[in-house]
């Protein structure tokens, strides 16, 4: 049965799957800035006398701001982040796969099968690394705030969401975005659009 901690461990490997081709082009990106011609990355550093400080390319501007220790930050977080999925899988999906890549789609295909404590604590991991990568890039949630309705648990209006990352609309699932809005297991509230719609039915109905 697909319980609310699937629900939030499928969202959370989407939305990480949506962002992790970002942080691969900015690795790349990095490493050539901060590679061979190292020099001229510097001359481009603001302050530095003849230039500007800006490329005309936020991604490499970025790089600069943040690289001159000759680090790169994206490489880093895309090592890191890859040690950790792959790792995760091994555990919730094994065999491991190779690549992150595609061990956030066979573990993806894993959830439904998942009791609901490892789902749950799957869905904390990866949203974990989710949210790294996206403050890393400057990247939003991919929560789209859908507004006018009233939440059917807390009853606050505005705060529900769709988790956009899912490319097929049906399997995007609603969260409420107020942190204290819980179900009666301590699991922050998610739905299907199919049980928010029932969920709403049932609150107008008693209104």
């Amino acid at each position: 049965m697909i319980g609310p901690q699937h629900l939030h461990s499928m969202a959370n490997l989407r939305s990480l799957a949506a962002v992790w081709p970002l942080l691969a082009q900015a690795a790349q990106a990095a490493t050539g800035a901060l590679g061979d011609d190292r020099g001229t990355v510097q001359a481009w550093r603001p302050g530095s006398g003849v230039h500007s400080g800006r490329t005309g390319h936020d991604l490499i501007d970025a790089i600069i701001r943040n690289g001159a220790s000759g680090a790169n930050p994206y490489a880093e977080r895309l090592d890191r982040s890859a040690e950790t999925i792959v790792w995760l899988a091994s555990h919730v999906a094994p065999p491991a796969a190779a690549t992150a890549r595609d061990a956030l789609r066979q573990m993806l295909g894993a959830v439904p099968g998942l009791r609901a404590s490892t789902a749950l604590n799957l869905a904390m991991h990866i949203g974990v690394e989710d949210r790294a990568v996206r403050r890393l890039l400057a990247e939003p949630t991919d929560h789209v705030l859908i507004p006018a309705f009233t939440c059917p648990r807390c009853g606050d209006v505005g705060v529900l969401a769709l988790r956009a990352s899912a490319p097929d609309l049906a399997d995007r699932p609603v969260v409420c975005t107020a942190p204290a809005c819980r179900d009666q297991d301590g699991v922050p509230s998610i739905w299907t659009q199919g049980q928010l719609a029932a969920a709403l039915e049932v609150g107008r109905a008693a209104a």
